[in-house]
């Protein structure tokens, strides 16, 4: 609250950082402050009400731990460094999915500072307006200092891992998972993932949750650098898989990587209306990665591998995931949440944010398009 309040006063500008975990910048702003909650981590779980109550700035490892003493658990990333604040606000998409719906699905209410520096809590009692906005709309309305969740019974041993195949077979493969989810049971999570690895291995086998949602750690460290964008898809067709196969083989990193994550299930039973998180019949989401060691001689080629297959499979897409958006105008976060969605988005901005004070964020302007 002093922080807020203090930027505003002297009419500086502000960012906020949850866990520094998305690849646009938005958490760091130049000549202005950055309002870091890194040092906010705290859980506390109830396992009588199964709930849990966590600060702004946890990292999914920090929830895994504290919910899986009691068996307990919530959809969350998969990368176990992320922050929980950016994750929830987007809309939270993860292993857990489609069985126990997306972060927000699960989420039962929030504190915010908001941005005249005063606090609030939103949920379906209070400030319900607010409550619809944060479940889907980025960081657009305030910082939210804590999030509170529902739990569900998970684990502590789950079965999963990696398989991979040659690329040569990726249009079989990929055929074969799209048929095989248009009767998968929800309690089956799978990503498809392009990338350079070894041709062959089957590593399904019981594991501890928590160290199957570290799995994917090692692939996605600090300081290296990223890029990324974001298609929503419906079922694949032939067409788009021969596309995916075909800038999949065109992969300039042996860091970068596509990962085809699958809805349905528990999210797409969630009414288009009850939450701000855009396109709930999307089958897919294909988050398209481009990452390069520091010191890499020609960052350029790994964007433009991005931008190309971004555009690529513009004729397959219905949509995009806020939070795997870069350095997209306004005009395509419009187009995220459609024209249903976007004009309730405005009138809350306008009445929580007249100023714009939230700004670096996939922004949603009080001023509309």
């Amino acid at each position: 609250m002093t922080a807020v309040r203090f930027t505003r006063e002297r009419g500086l500008l502000a960012s906020v950082r949850g866990g520094g975990h998305a690849v646009a910048g938005h958490a760091v702003c130049e000549g202005g402050l950055l309002i870091d909650l890194s040092g906010m981590a705290s859980v506390r779980v109830d396992p009588e009400t199964r709930t849990a109550r966590a600060q702004g700035g946890c990292l999914q490892s920090h929830l895994d731990r504290e919910t899986q003493a009691f068996g307990l658990a919530v959809t969350g990333g998969i990368v176990s460094h992320t922050g929980i604040g950016g994750l929830t606000l987007g809309g939270g998409i993860g292993w857990l999915m489609r069985k126990l719906g997306l972060t927000i699905d699960n989420l039962r209410s929030c504190d915010v500072i908001i941005a005249d520096g005063e606090f609030l809590s939103a949920n379906e009692k209070e400030n319900f307006d607010l409550f619809w906005g944060l479940r889907g709309g980025g960081g657009n309305f305030g910082i939210v200092t804590s999030f509170e969740y529902a739990l569900q019974p998970v684990g502590p041993t789950v079965l999963g891992g990696l398989i991979l195949y040659p690329m040569e077979d990726g249009p079989e493969v990929l055929r074969f998972f799209r048929d095989f989810f248009e009767g998968a049971p929800d309690g089956i999570g799978v990503i498809a993932t392009l990338r350079l690895a070894p041709a062959l291995l089957d590593a399904i086998t019981p594991k501890p949750y928590v160290e199957h949602q570290q799995m994917l750690d090692a692939a996605f460290p600090h300081g290296r650098h990223y890029y990324w964008k974001s298609r929503q898809l419906p079922p694949l067709t032939d067409a788009a898989i021969e596309v995916i196969v075909e800038h999949g083989l065109r992969i300039t990193s042996g860091f970068s990587s596509a990962r085809i994550f699958t809805l349905g299930g528990a999210v797409a039973r969630v009414d288009q209306d009850e939450t701000a998180y855009s396109n709930r019949a999307a089958l897919h989401d294909i988050n398209i990665v481009g990452a390069w060691a520091a010191d890499d001689p020609d960052p350029a080629r790994h964007v433009e591998w991005v931008r190309d297959f971004w555009s690529a499979l513009a004729p397959y897409a219905g949509g995009v995931y806020v939070n795997f958006m870069s350095d997209e105008p306004q005009a395509a976060v419009q187009a995220a949440y459609g024209t249903h969605t976007y004009p309730r988005l405005v009138a809350l901005k306008k009445k929580y944010d007249p100023t714009n004070f939230f700004r670096f964020n996939q922004n949603i302007s009080p001023e509309g398009p």
